[in-house]
C-alpha cells in the first residue's frame, strides 16, 4: 500500500473521485459540500473564459474549451498556424492541432510531443510525467499527420528542422500564458521528436525526457537485426524463426487466412497486394514479437505442422497479420514512410537475413517501398548531426529504454551532455515508463526532475499508474507510442 499511496498523493482528491466513480451520500462529486462545489466550479468557468480570451488573442490560434469532466481541469482544444516552409512564412500555412489539459498559469507545462498523431480533441489526458509534476500538458500532433497537414502535401517539407520550428513557435505562442518551467517529452518516435526539437531550439524548455527514443544510421541500420539474435532465450529465437520458415514455406495456405480477415474488415490491399504485404509481415514479425511483449509469446509459438489457420492467428497477435500493410495503414503511416526513407532511417533487409532463401521478394524490404514514392534518398548527415550535437552540446537530457526492446539497440549516446542521465528498465518492453524504472532510478529521476523545475515530483508506482491508466486520464505508454498498432487493433477486435 505505500507505493500507492505515494502515487496517489501527486493526485487531486477530486480527479481520483472522478475517475473511480466515487461520491459521499449527501455529498456533491469528490465528497465536498454542494456550495463548495459550486463556487469552485464557477471560479473555474471563469479561468476558463479568461483563458480561452487569451490563446485566441495569439496570432493564428483558434482555441475552444471543452465540456467539464475532471473537477479542477480545463481542457482546451485548439489549432495554430504554421508555415508549411518556415523558410518561407509568407507561404502556404497550415493548422497543427494541439490539446491542453491546464492546471495553472504558475505550474510546469509539460510540452508532449507525439512524432504521430494528435489523439481526440474533445479529450485530453495526462502522462506520468505531467501528473507527477502536477503540469499543465500541452500534446501536439506532428506535421503531416492526422488533421496537421497541408494541403499541398509538398513532401520535401516533412522534415525534422521544419517539425522543430512548428515546436518552437508553438512554445514561443504559449510561454507568455505559461509561465512555469517547461520540460519536453516523447516516447518512441515522439522522443525522437523531443531531441531534434532540442537540437535546433536549446533553450526553449528546462530539459527534455524521452522514452525508448531510438537513433537510427542508414536505410538498414543492421544493430537491431544483431539485437534480434542475442535478446531473450535461444530456444524462444530459434523456434520462432522456424516459425517464421514455415510460414513463408506455407504462404499459399496461410495467405487466405489473411485475405479472408481483411476482406471481414474492409481492408484492401490494393497497393502492395496480399503476397508482398505477407513476405514484410513475416520479416519484421521477431522485431514485433519483442518490441512490447517480450517473450511472452515464445510459449504460444505454433509447432511444427500446425493448422495454417494457427499460424495466421499467431503472426495477426504479433504483428498485425492481415491489416498491417493494407492500403488504410499506409495512407495513415504516409508520413512515417516518408521520414524514415529521407532522415530518421530505419531496418532493412537485414531483419531477414534468416529467411533470405525462402522470399519472393528479395531487397524489397524498405520503408521506400511504401507510399508516398521519394524521390530524395536518405540524408546521411541528418541523424549524425543529432548524435553530435547531443553528445557535445546537449543539456539537460534524460534517455529511459526498455533492456527487451529492440530499440534500444539504437539508444542515443549521451557523450559529453551536461546534467544529462540514462535510465534502463530491466526486461522492460518499448512501453517502458517511469513507474517501471527501478527505486534508486525512481528516486534518482525525480531529483533530476525537482532540479530542472523546481517542483518535488511526486514518483509514480506501478500500482497507481495501472489505476489512472484504467481511468482514461493517463496515457496508455503502449497506444502513444505505437498508435499504428493500436488504431488496428481496436479498427479489427473480434467481438
Amino acid at each position: 500500500m505505500t507505493k500507492m499511496r505515494s502515487f496517489m498523493g501527486l493526485v487531486s482528491l477530486p480527479l481520483l473521485a472522478a475517475a473511480a466513480g466515487c461520491q459521499g451520500a449527501g455529498d456533491a462529486p469528490g465528497g465536498r459540500p454542494e456550495g463548495a462545489t459550486a463556487a469552485a466550479a464557477a471560479a473555474l468557468a471563469d479561468e476558463g473564459a479568461e483563458l480561452l480570451a487569451r490563446l485566441n488573442a495569439i496570432e493564428g490560434v483558434e482555441a475552444v474549451l471543452n465540456p467539464p469532466r475532471v473537477p479542477g481541469i480545463l481542457e482546451f482544444a485548439l489549432t495554430i498556424e504554421q508555415p508549411t516552409d518556415h523558410a518561407n512564412p509568407a507561404g502556404e500555412r497550415f493548422k497543427q492541432h494541439v490539446t491542453i489539459r491546464h492546471r495553472s498559469t504558475g505550474a510546469p507545462t509539460v510540452l508532449g510531443l507525439s512524432g504521430y498523431f494528435g489523439g481526440n480533441p474533445a479529450r485530453t489526458f495526462d502522462t506520468q510525467l505531467s501528473l507527477a509534476l502536477g503540469a499543465n500538458h500541452v500534446f501536439v500532433e506532428h506535421r503531416f499527420f492526422g488533421q496537421s497537414a497541408p494541403a499541398s502535401l509538398d513532401w520535401k517539407h516533412l522534415t525534422i528542422e521544419q517539425a522543430a520550428a512548428d515546436d518552437h513557435r508553438l512554445v514561443e505562442a504559449l510561454k507568455p500564458i505559461y509561465e512555469g518551467a517547461w520540460l519536453s517529452e516523447g516516447g518512441s518516435k515522439g522522443g525522437m521528436e523531443a531531441i531534434y526539437h532540442r537540437r535546433f531550439y536549446p533553450d526553449d524548455v528546462a530539459g527534455t525526457v524521452a522514452f525508448v527514443a531510438p537513433q537510427i544510421y542508414g536505410n538498414d541500420d543492421p544493430r537491431f537485426a544483431l539485437f534480434l539474435e542475442k535478446v531473450g532465450t535461444k530456444d524462444c529465437r530459434d523456434r520462432f524463426v522456424a516459425a517464421q520458415r514455415e510460414a513463408l514455406a506455407r504462404r499459399d495456405e496461410i495467405v487466405p487466412h489473411m485475405q479472408q480477415f481483411a476482406g471481414d474488415f474492409g481492408l484492401p490491399f490494393d497497393v502492395l497486394g496480399f503476397d508482398l504485404a505477407f513476405e514484410h509481415t513475416i520479416i519484421e514479425s521477431r522485431f514485433y514479437l519483442w518490441q512490447y511483449r517480450g517473450g511472452e509469446l515464445c510459449a504460444t509459438v505454433p509447432q511444427p505442422g500446425a493448422p495454417g489457420e494457427e499460424f495466421f492467428n499467431y503472426f495477426l497477435e504479433v504483428a498485425g497479420l492481415g491489416w498491417y500493410l493494407s492500403d488504410e495503414d499506409m495512407a495513415s503511416f504516409a508520413p512515417f514512410f516518408y521520414q524514415a526513407s529521407t532522415e530518421l532511417g530505419y531496418y532493412g533487409p537485414s531483419l531477414g537475413f534468416r529467411l533470405h532463401d525462402l522470399l519472393e521478394y528479395p531487397g524489397t524490404f524498405y520503408q521506400s517501398t511504401y507510399p508516398p514514392e521519394v524521390p530524395e534518398k536518405l540524408d546521411p548527415w541528418a541523424m549524425p548531426d543529432i548524435q553530435f550535437w547531443l553528445a557535445t552540446k546537449g543539456e539537460r537530457i534524460m534517455l529511459i529504454y526498455g533492456e527487451l526492446d529492440p530499440w534500444t539497440a539504437g539508444a542515443f549516446a549521451l557523450g559529453q551532455a551536461k546534467d544529462s542521465y540514462r535510465f534502463t528498465n530491466a526486461g522492460g518492453p518499448h512501453s517502458t515508463n517511469l513507474d517501471d524504472l527501478s527505486e534508486a532510478d525512481r528516486a534518482k529521476a525525480a531529483a533530476v526532475l525537482e532540479s530542472w523545475t523546481g517542483v518535488k515530483p511526486q514518483m509514480p508506482s506501478a500500482e497507481g499508474a495501472r489505476a489512472l491508466r484504467a481511468s482514461g486520464e493517463l496515457a496508455d505508454d503502449r497506444e502513444l507510442r505505437d498508435p499504428r498498432r493500436a488504431h488496428f487493433e481496436r479498427r479489427t477486435r473480434r467481438r
